[in-house]
């Protein structure tokens, strides 16, 4: 099962889910409490009604797909990428990517495009 590790030594399994984009919806990035940016992402069923229903959590509760490159938090991975959210009642749920420790997860299709383009590559002259 994967899992994210944070740097308050907290983890947080879960399991993977399929992009659906009945399920897109927007979260909040920061990065060590700087001004957010707004990234669309897909959520699991049970995190859309999470989402909907504007549940306030006590953490990293909830893991989402970046749908977009967040344009202000390079290195980071864009789309594909797993990233855990907190749920923060009536606004948008947010994560901080100072909060990270270890590698982003990417999700089965971003892993199959990928290899798909590294194929694609190696047969380029």
């Amino acid at each position: 099962m994967p899992q994210f590790k944070f740097k308050d030594g907290k983890t947080l399994d879960f399991e993977e889910f399929p992009i659906n984009d009945k399920n897109l919806r927007k979260i909040n990035i920061y990065c060590d409490g700087t001004d957010c940016e707004g990234v669309w992402a897909a959520f699991s069923d049970a995190g859309v009604k999470d989402y909907d229903s504007d549940r306030r959590g006590t953490g990293y509760e909830g893991v989402c797909i970046l749908q977009n490159a967040p344009l202000n938090f390079y290195p980071m991975n864009g789309w594909g990428a797993y990233v855990p959210v907190k749920f923060n009642g009536g606004t948008r749920p947010s994560m901080d990517v100072a909060d990270m420790t270890g590698e982003m997860l990417l999700c089965e299709e971003r892993i199959k495009q990928e290899a798909e383009l590294a194929a694609k590559k190696s047969h380029e002259p």
